[in-house]
C-alpha cells in the first residue's frame, strides 16, 4: 500500500527540522531502506525511516 500525502509530508518535515540534505537524505533511503525514493517505501519500512530521523534528530 503506498504512502499518504501525510505520510510523505511527515518525513519530509522530519528531514528539514533535523537538517538533513538531499545527500545525507538519499544515502539513507539507499542504505537503511534499500529504495533511492519516497516513493518507493512501504508502511514498515516507512516507519523504521521516521523513528530513524527522529532518533538522530534527538541524538546529542
Amino acid at each position: 500500500m503506498p504512502l499518504s500525502r501525510k505520510q510523505y509530508s511527515l518525513i519530509h518535515v522530519a528531514q528539514s527540522k533535523f537538517g538533513i540534505d538531499d545527500d545525507l537524505y538519499r544515502s539513507i533511503l539507499a542504505n537503511l531502506c534499500g529504495v533511492t525514493s519516497s516513493t518507493e517505501l512501504d508502511q514498515a519500512v516507512f516507519e523504521l525511516l521516521l523513528g530513524f530521523l527522529n532518533g538522530v534528530g534527538s541524538s546529542p
